[in-house]
């Protein structure tokens, strides 16, 4: 079943405005194609919604997620920019009753992305209010999602008030560190009182060392070589990155922050990801014969910094 035009008004997601920490982008839901379409060439982010009221049947039959990918996703991209599905909108606390088809909706539309091969440049995530903490019954329902954000490399959209930011990303890491899963990544939303919408400020937070850094929403999505790729491989996607591709290396020569003797993978990843950081917005991709991967865990170490951070 295709999207009707009901869909078209946007939700409490409605759009991602710039701040000092943030790339121009916008949250929309699927089925608004003048916006998709609006958004071509400019650079801006999008995230793509699919409403509580389709998460039933997407979870349901599989074509129901193909048929919403090929209709929604695919026939706008590289022109505009979707890095992320959202599946939802506080799904466990809005509507409960289709808590229960929230994750087995993204393993759909993951599994519809992938056989479009477009799971390496688009994720599906949700976006909640809150990480229930056991025993209450949607703690299992969110155990399974945290899951499949691991698994997938997919961030957890988190609304809150920026008053209670720390506070809220505390709670959030404590009850997932409870339900076993600390290392999925955290980007907060902050209700904006725009007509409902809500702005997505532009940071991650890692649970490691209590709270961690921050980095711009565009880093959602980080290109990294993969580490048992083909050396000679490796070495043309390198060379490639840092000449026909443009990507700045000075940063991977001897006596630079990255450069790292004797480990191909990590030399790439950085021309990689400069590469993909910079040309994202005009339909680069990260593939380079298969060699990369894309990843939401930040691989910068110490001095030496990924573009996107």
């Amino acid at each position: 079943m295709l999207p009707s035009e009901a869909e078209n008004s946007p939700s409490d997601l409605a759009k991602l405005v710039q701040s000092k920490q943030t790339k121009q982008a916008r949250v929309c839901g699927g089925a608004d194609h003048r916006l998709l379409r609006s958004l071509a060439n400019t650079g801006a982010e999008v995230m793509v919604t699919v409403p509580n009221s389709r998460l039933h049947h997407m979870a349901e039959f599989k074509e129901e997620a193909q048929l919403w990918v090929a209709a929604n996703v695919a026939p706008f991209l590289p022109a505009t920019m979707i890095t992320h599905v959202l599946a939802g909108d506080d799904v466990l606390s809005s509507s409960p009753g289709a808590a229960y088809s929230l994750v087995p909706a993204m393993l759909n539309l993951h599994a519809a992305l992938a056989a479009a091969r477009l799971d390496g440049r688009v994720r599906v995530s949700t976006a909640l209010s809150s990480v229930p903490l056991a025993p209450s019954w949607h703690a299992g329902v969110a155990g399974h999602l945290l899951r499949f954000l691991s698994d997938t490399g997919s961030p957890l959209f988190l609304k809150q008030a920026r008053a209670r930011e720390a506070a809220a990303d505390d709670d959030a890491y404590a009850a997932m560190r409870a339900l076993g899963f600390s290392g999925v990544p955290l980007i907060a939303a902050e209700p904006e009182g725009l007509g409902g919408a809500v702005v997505y400020r532009g940071h991650l937070r890692h649970a490691a060392g209590g709270g961690g850094g921050r980095r711009s929403l565009a880093a959602g999505t980080f290109c990294v070589a993969l580490q048992n790729a083909d050396p000679a491989a490796l070495q043309a996607g390198l060379s490639w990155a840092c000449g026909q591709g443009q990507a700045d290396c000075s940063a991977i020569q001897p006596g630079g922050a990255c450069y790292r003797q004797n480990n191909l993978a990590a030399l790439a990843s950085y021309a990689y990801n400069d590469y993909y950081q910079k040309g994202a917005s005009t339909g680069a991709t990260c593939s380079f014969n298969g060699t990369a991967t894309t990843t939401a865990t930040d691989p910068s170490s110490g001095s030496c910094v990924f573009a996107g951070r």
